[in-house]
């Protein structure tokens, strides 16, 4: 289950899909400890096909990844691969930027513009 914080703005939200493979014999067992895991939750489980479907929610993109290390490290893993991954985070942290800090970063250095019409 995805955890809602009180202040929905008090932080940066990550949330990574991720599809878990195993050998369909040993699939309930996968499932079992992934739901032992904090932070992960099973959306979806193929146990024929051996494939779990997990969404995972972090405040920070390096819990994400020690997330997706141990998901790996699970008994009877063979694979945890991310396949999709969302952030939001604080409007406050953005506004903090200049504006000729964030106008700075969106232009195109001259030497890449594309000026020439002929030229397709």
């Amino acid at each position: 289950m995805i955890h809602q914080s009180p202040a929905p703005w008090n932080r940066t939200l990550n949330l990574s899909a991720i599809l878990v493979r195993c050998a369909p014999e040993h699939t309930a067992q996968v499932v079992e400890s992934l739901g032992q895991e904090p932070g992960f939750d099973v959306h979806h489980v193929d146990e024929p096909g051996g494939r779990i479907i997990v969404v995972q929610e972090a405040a920070r993109i390096d819990e994400e990844v020690d997330g997706l290390g141990r998901l790996q490290s699970l008994p009877h893993v063979s694979t945890a691969a991310l396949v999709y991954h969302y952030f939001e985070e604080d409007p406050e942290i953005g506004g903090r930027l200049s504006r000729s800090t964030a106008e700075d970063r969106a232009a195109v250095p001259t030497a890449l513009q594309n000026t020439d019409p002929s030229f397709d």
